[in-house]
């Protein structure tokens, strides 16, 4: 081959590669820039979207890491408040709270489920569920009002309450909310509790036959504070009731074959009332052993026969704290008119006592029937020597408030008197509390 040939091709060879490198040098400047400004752009939308996360991650660090509602305020804090929502705002307010935190949960039931009153059937039902299924709301249970079912036929209390009864065992307060408790109500709640023993210590509205079954369980509840007895028609019983032992006991309703049997029981009592009709030597026997210490005190007494108006007559003195006394009397009518405030003492008092309610014999019944009253006894006199009454005893007692006595036919139509600073004996009708017979229950 020509060597001019060979010199050309070899140029272009050499012309070609020069070109190459050039343009390998010249892309690599161009490429450089491209990937400063790839990188500058991620950066730059790197920066811009820098503070967006942070907000983002600082926002899910806010949720996630706030404060727990029950860490904001004490638990006693939270109780105050949650007591103030249910005064104003009723149960409801505390079942919306219950969902804030579990802190809150635990304070709210324990007191949505303090003190629950039950009245209707599907209340009672739909609690006894809760309190069964979830021992937590069982032992949040102190109070528990309840009334029982009536029917057509009969009066029973919730099957469904008295299943679930057992499971409260801490327990200390039962009212029946009824205005005539029977023996059948208060054997049916002692039974339901027949094997636990919660620290019960108040029994009202609960009436309960002292029988064997019952006595037997009433020795598990030691800490009773108020309760009311009946005895059983079986004799033996009063042995096994003696055996009963209820060193805190300071309220007590019973008849007196259960109070005889209570008798080592009794030390404590500051409130009682016996149902039971008594003559005058049982009414100073149970005063002799009491007197000194009782504050109120409800009796019947057993008049029969007798002349004149019969006005209370109690060994006074040794009454020394008494404040609240009722006497009802039990007893046919008089049959001669008495002489002025016979038998009245209205200067040997109780030296603590506010009031006074008397149910006399002589003012009931109807003056219709006129054969079994002396000549010349009438409304007008009966009127008269009562409201005498009740003003001697108001001008003689310094302590006395207001004296109730009873009048007509209907054994709870009371009449109150009051004595204002001038001496003026002022009349209305008592109020239905005062009307009740548990008047004596709230004297402190």
């Amino acid at each position: 081959m020509p060597s001019s040939a060979k010199g050309r091709r070899g140029g272009r060879k050499a012309a070609k590669k020069s070109s190459k490198e050039n343009s390998s040098a010249s892309r690599a400047p161009a490429e450089a820039q491209q990937n400063d400004a790839s990188v500058s752009q991620t950066s730059a939308i790197a920066v811009k979207k820098e503070p967006a996360m942070k907000a983002k991650r600082s926002r899910k660090t806010r949720v996630k890491h706030a404060p727990r509602p029950d860490n904001i305020f004490p638990v006693e804090v939270w109780s105050m408040i949650l007591k103030y929502l249910l005064g104003i705002g009723g149960e409801r307010e505390i079942a919306r709270m219950a969902y804030l935190s579990s802190g809150i949960r635990y304070e709210a039931e324990s007191i949505l489920y303090h003190s629950p009153k039950l009245i209707q059937e599907h209340q009672m039902t739909q609690f006894s569920e809760t309190v069964i299924s979830c021992s937590r709301r069982a032992l949040s249970v102190r109070t528990l009002m309840f009334k029982p079912l009536y029917d057509s036929d009969s009066a029973e209390i919730s099957e469904a309450l008295m299943s679930a009864l057992p499971t409260m065992q801490k327990l200390t307060r039962l009212q029946l909310l009824c205005r005539a408790p029977t023996p059948y109500y208060g054997n049916q709640v002692i039974g339901a509790l027949h094997g636990s023993r919660p620290p019960l210590k108040y029994m009202r509205g609960l009436l309960v036959q002292l029988n064997e079954l019952n006595i037997e369980i009433l020795r598990g509840l030691s800490d009773l504070e108020e309760a009311r007895f009946v005895s059983s028609e079986e004799q033996g019983d009063l042995q096994k009731i003696s055996q009963l032992h209820f060193p805190k006991l300071r309220t007590l309703e019973s008849d007196i074959m259960s109070f005889g049997g209570l008798r080592a029981s009794l030390g404590s009592v500051t409130h009682l009332s016996i149902t039971s009709p008594l003559d005058h030597a049982t009414l100073d026997d149970v005063l002799q052993l009491l007197g000194k210490q009782l504050i109120s005190l409800y009796v019947r007494r057993e008049l029969g026969d007798y002349d004149g108006r019969m006005y209370p007559k109690l060994p006074w003195a040794k009454l020394k704290k008494l404040k609240y006394l009722r006497i009802d009397d039990r007893g046919r009518q008089v049959r001669c008119i008495p002489g002025e405030h016979e038998g009245l003492h209205t200067r040997q008092i109780p030296p603590a006592l506010h009031t006074l309610v008397w149910l006399p014999t002589w003012t009931h019944g109807s003056m219709r029937a006129a054969s079994t009253f002396a000549p010349g006894d009438t409304t007008e006199n009966r009127e008269e020597d009562i409201y005498d009454f009740a003003w001697h005893c108001l001008t003689d007692w310094p302590t006395l408030w207001r004296v109730l006595y009873g009048y007509g036919r209907r054994i709870d139509n009371l009449i109150q008197c009051t004595m204002d600073s001038h001496g003026v004996l002022h009349e209305k009708q008592a109020s239905m509390r005062q009307r009740g017979h548990n008047g004596w229950l709230d004297v402190v």
